[in-house]
């Protein structure tokens, strides 16, 4: 059978890493199936939530949402992203006339084929990015 899992909020909680349990799962899950991953975050990113042992097992990784496709580390391909100048100043724009008052830093993230928007940044705690 094949699989394919979001990483943020199914197989992790957000920005965390995987659960003893779903290690378990996972672990026997990408020895007996094709498993594929998905997700937003860059592969690095991916790195810090799911162990190497199943990234190790898994066909294939699917990140900055499917931007780039890697099969183990290596890069299969790339979509790049430029983003126009005036999209760039009305999110720096949306950042200072914000009322929000959480302000963690990080928060344009320029990704293949992308940008990661955060009004509270990409540098924010978990309590801060669920408050």
């Amino acid at each position: 059978m094949v699989f394919l899992f979001d990483v943020d909020g199914t197989l992790t909680p957000p920005r965390s890493p995987m659960t003893e349990e779903m290690v378990k799962i996972m672990t026997q899950l990408v020895q007996a199936n094709d498993v594929y991953l998905a997700s937003g975050s860059d592969l690095e990113k991916i790195k810090e939530q799911i162990p190497a042992t199943i990234l190790e097992e898994c066909k294939g990784v699917f990140s900055c949402a499917a931007n780039q496709f890697h099969i183990k580390d290596e890069l299969q391909y790339e979509n790049q992203f430029i983003p126009d100048e005036k999209l760039v100043e009305q999110l720096k724009k949306l950042i200072e006339t914000s009322s929000y008052a959480i302000r963690a830093g990080n928060h344009i993230e320029y990704r293949p084929g992308m940008i990661n928007f955060s009004i509270v940044g990409r540098n924010a705690t978990a309590s801060e990015r669920e408050e």
